[in-house]
């Protein structure tokens, strides 16, 4: 994984779903702009490859149409010269070349992010940084929605995480109080107690010194330390 990530855009996907509510909304110059200036910020975040959508083949479609010149590699200023170029696309291209940027109706589209990681923390940063992004910079009436693997990682491996430490809890919890039952003493339930705390905290802190990231695979190694520091 590594290797791909480091000779191509990322082996990890973020989509990020732009609606608007009306149809030809995203034929818009603003919305248009924006997805672009979306884009552009995406690919200064580290995390971040490549970005794809509707917009990219627009800029392309407009500089074609001026011999290529650089200078004319943006968004149209116009919605019907949008309109135009796309005419122009359908007939002479696949009708279906498309189908995975945007709807028929034109009222969505689909920006696409590559990302070189699937570290939960560089995902959630990412995504906090998008939506702040995208409420200053997008049209009122223009909503973006955030999905892909990336973030379903992301919340997967964050309710995981969040499940195991609830579950350390617990089991300490049962620990103390059946072991202060036991030798009817809660100084004798601490000291049964006390392996257990050791067998976790020396797991996570050479975890936190080694620069491991708590996740799902590396969660279930805490789980062995509870059942250890148990025994």
């Amino acid at each position: 994984d590594r290797v791909l990530n480091d000779n191509l855009g990322g082996t990890n996907t973020l989509f990020l779903l732009i609606e608007g509510k009306h149809k030809d909304a995203i034929k818009d110059p603003a919305t248009l702009k924006a997805m672009v200036e979306l884009q552009r910020f995406l690919e200064t975040q580290p995390s971040v490859g490549k970005t794809l959508s509707m917009a990219d083949f627009v800029r392309r479609m407009n500089q074609a149409m001026h011999g290529d010149d650089p200078h004319y590699d943006t968004i149209p200023d116009s919605s019907e010269l949008v309109s135009q170029y796309l005419l122009l696309y359908s007939m002479s291209g696949d009708p279906g070349d498309f189908d995975s940027y945007v709807d028929y109706d034109y009222r969505q589209a689909k920006l696409t992010a590559f990302l070189k990681t699937d570290s939960t923390a560089n995902v959630e940063q990412l995504i906090t940084k998008i939506k702040a992004f995208t409420a200053i910079h997008f049209p009122a009436e223009v909503s973006v929605r955030i999905g892909g693997s990336a973030p379903q990682d992301a919340a997967l491996n964050e309710a995981m995480v969040k499940g195991k430490i609830l579950n350390i809890v617990q089991i300490a919890a049962v620990v103390f109080v059946i072991s202060s039952l036991i030798f009817r003493s809660l100084v004798a339930g601490a000291l049964v107690l006390l392996p257990l705390l050791i067998a976790v905290l020396a797991n996570f802190g050479l975890m936190g010194w080694s620069g491991i990231l708590l996740n799902i695979p590396t969660s279930l190694t805490s789980a062995m330390a509870v059942g250890i520091g148990a025994d």
